[in-house]
This record gives structure tokens, sequence and C-alpha cells, in this order.
């Protein structure tokens, strides 16, 4: 027997998010929606035009995100002021967290554009498990809020 599922909407931020769960039997299963997405394809869609990185600076760690689209960038969810420089192959962007001096590198390569992050330290790699680190916390805050309606 299956049944319709229910659904359990909430927000994180402006992201509309909606878990559905499904009984079947004695057997439940789930699917979640961002946007009115499924998670992988907007996950896929969030890697296309974001780039995050999670530098740990004098022991504190930063959430930097740069929109591709706009050139935008953000650490920890506010907007930071930076200069950036446009060259032959790419672009430089300039800007200070804890005022630490950190740079963007834009660099061209044949099929794309290639975003590197630098501290004094050197390089921070690319955050790829942001999407689903930061839905696991806000899934485990909604989960283990109890389904005794199901």
């Amino acid at each position: 027997m299956r049944r319709i599922p229910q659904r359990f909407p909430f927000k994180i931020g402006t992201m509309e998010c909606s878990p559905a769960i499904v009984k079947t039997d004695n057997v439940f299963g789930y699917s979640i929606e961002v946007d009115s997405k499924p998670l992988p394809v907007y996950k896929e869609q969030y890697q296309k035009k974001f780039d995050t990185w999670l530098p740990k600076i004098d022991g504190q760690v930063f959430r930097v995100v740069l929109d591709k689209v706009l050139l935008d960038l953000y650490s920890n969810g506010e907007k930071i002021e930076n200069d950036r420089q446009f060259m032959d192959n790419g672009a430089v962007t300039y800007f200070k967290l804890a005022n630490v001096p950190c740079r963007i590198e834009a660099q061209k390569t044949e099929k794309s554009i290639a975003n590197i992050f630098y501290t004094p330290e050197g390089s921070v790699p690319l955050d790829t498990k942001q999407d689903a680190e930061t839905f696991k916390f806000d899934a485990e805050r909604f989960f283990n809020s109890g389904f005794d309606n199901l």
C-alpha cells in the first residue's frame, strides 16, 4: 500500500526546501526538493554558478562564496568589498578576511575558468561538499523533531 507523500516545507535563507516522506507498508522513503528541484539537480546548478571555499584564518573558518555570474564575493553570508584587476589570461580579486590579505585568481583554460583561492599560507581547495553539509545540519534538526503523525 502506497500513501501520498507528506511534505514538511521549510526555508534556509531564501531557499524553499521540501522533504517528502512516504510510508510504504513498514518502510519509509524520502525525497528532497530545493527551490522546486530535486536536490541532485539543485546541487549541480549551484556548483555551476558558485565556487565555495572554507579557509581557516587565525583559527577561524570562513565560508567564502564567489558568484561566478555576478562576480560578487561573500564571506559567511555577508557581501565583502574587493578589488578586481583584469588581465589577458584572467583576473585577480583582492580582499581581506580578518584583516588578512587574500586573493582569488581566475585563470582561463581552453574550456572554462578556474578560480583559485590564496591566503598567505597558500592555496585553499574548493569545497565541493558544502550543500551536503549545510543540508545535513538542517535535515538532522528537522528529522530529530519527530514524526508521530505518519
